[in-house]
């Protein structure tokens, strides 16, 4: 009877304990799947025109998850240029994300300080196949963007004196205006010559007259 009661506690254990193995078998083949299956999505970030050779930098934040693998947590961008973000997951859910731009140094540029919020949701179909979705919306607000767009503006440069461009312009100006007055002097000149010879016309004239006078006068003095 002793011996009975053994038995049936050694088939309970070795049950219990195929039963458990079996159990953890089950869930380290269905963690293998999920890590050998993954989905990347590309979360696109630009940057509007403005004059400046800068490289303007961004970030993307979110709650650290060891399914998922942000490829490069900041990005840089020249004016006008597009890029991306790109996240890859293993799991279904949904995860939470922050977008914005790191201030740069320079005093003349005045930095967007806008912050998105970024949604992106991973489903599993039937066949254990990841489908990923982000959704992209200024922080605060509703409204779906089709991109993460963020405006700088600078202010303007004043003229320098030692920009090529003004001093170019600048010699250009006196050369007109010494080439004025030269035109200007030339006008002169040639008015003084007019008077001259208008002057020294005049007197010949009345050279004329009177020597013409003065013959008729002799003239009559002989009759």
């Amino acid at each position: 009877m002793h011996d009975k009661k053994k038995n049936v506690i050694a088939i309970t254990i070795l049950v219990m304990t195929l039963l458990s193995a079996a159990v953890c078998n089950s869930i380290s083949v269905e963690a293998a799947e999920h890590t050998e299956k993954s989905v990347t999505v590309s979360i696109p970030v630009s940057c509007e025109k403005v004059d400046s050779e800068e490289t303007f930098q961004y970030q993307i934040k979110g709650a650290p998850s060891e399914f998922e693998e942000i490829i490069q947590t900041e990005l840089g961008l020249k004016s006008g240029e597009k890029g991306y973000f790109q996240i890859s997951y293993s799991y279904p859910g949904t995860y939470y994300y922050t977008v914005s731009q790191i201030a740069g140094a320079d005093k003349k540029t005045t930095y967007d300080s806008t912050e998105y919020q970024v949604d992106v949701c991973v489903i599993e179909n039937e066949e254990g196949k990841l489908f990923a979705q982000p959704i992209l919306y200024l922080q605060g607000s509703d409204e779906k963007k089709a991109e993460l767009v963020f405006k700088n503006t600078r202010e303007a440069e004043k003229p320098s004196q030692n920009n090529p461009d003004t001093a170019k312009g600048k010699t250009e100006t006196r050369q007109t205006r010494q080439t004025k007055q030269k035109v200007k002097t030339g006008d002169a000149t040639d008015l003084l010559q007019w008077s001259v010879i208008l002057g020294a016309s005049g007197i010949l004239l009345i050279l004329a007259f009177w020597k013409k006078y003065r013959r008729r006068g002799e003239e009559k003095e002989h009759e």
